[in-house]
């Protein structure tokens, strides 16, 4: 599953990134269909009319049901991770980063894809553990090429005003339990053909895009690296360059 987050309106985006593997657990990633979409659909209205009939003059409710879970807490900053509770509809099981540490963005630059600085968006996104992020002050982000998500990872904007935008956006795909919430995604642009760095390890791995969308994976085994990158016209071998260390072989 790919999900492309290209939404400027809170209110959809609070709705729709809550993403989670279909099925009766918080599991790993499943292909299992909801028995019924009906009934889940009536459950997101139904918790819509709720959150509409509690608003009042003095009501510190919005009518978003997911905001109306935490928001009327003066303690939520204390509790972020509660918000993974919150989730209604295909992706209620989400969990995100819940149980993991807080990690807090520091840095609104992306000046490089492969190896992102710490204290980066990039950098929170592609590690292998749980993680809850969080900004650290009001920020705009305008990513030099795609953010490729890992699983387990919550991007929680609450607090600060955080805009993603003017550059390419964020990508969801081959992952499960991710929860973005709060945070204005906008204005975004397609990447060219471009090494990202979606995973976290030893030698670390990296998926080359083309300007199609078009993913492949780089094997990351014993320090060497390689990867094809297609073009729109042709899928040739190109290899893969990482100026801080060694180049990487080229192999057919």
């Amino acid at each position: 599953m790919a999900a492309f987050l290209f939404f400027s309106q809170l209110f959809f985006l609070t709705i729709a990134a809550f993403i989670a593997p279909i099925g009766s657990s918080r599991a790993p990633l499943t292909s299992a269909a909801v028995r019924d979409p009906e009934l889940v659909v009536q459950e997101v209205q139904r918790s819509l009319n709720m959150s509409r009939r509690r608003l009042g003059y003095l009501s510190c409710g919005t009518g978003n049901p997911i905001d109306d879970c935490w928001r009327c807490d003066p303690d939520w900053a204390d509790n972020r991770q509660r918000l993974a509770d919150c989730a209604i509809g295909f992706g209620k099981n989400a969990i995100g980063g819940k149980d993991g540490e807080i990690y807090v963005v520091t840095d609104s630059g992306d000046d490089d894809p492969v190896n992102p600085k710490p204290g980066t968006l990039r950098y929170a996104v592609i590690q292998e553990e749980p993680l809850w992020i969080i900004f650290k002050r009001d920020m705009v982000i305008q990513l030099k090429e795609e953010l490729i998500m890992n699983s387990h990872k919550t991007i929680d904007g609450r607090g600060a005003s955080v805009h993603i935008s003017g550059g390419p956006c964020i990508t969801i795909q081959y992952v499960t339990n991710i929860i973005i919430h709060g945070v204005h995604i906008h204005d975004c642009k397609q990447g060219g053909n471009a090494y990202v760095r979606d995973s976290q390890g030893t030698t670390g791995g990296a998926r080359c895009r083309t300007a199609t969308g078009c993913p492949s994976s780089a094997a990351a085994t014993s320090g060497s690296t390689t990867a094809r990158c297609p073009t729109a016209t042709t899928a040739s071998s190109t290899p893969f360059t990482d100026p801080p260390r060694s180049p990487f072989p080229t192999t057919t």
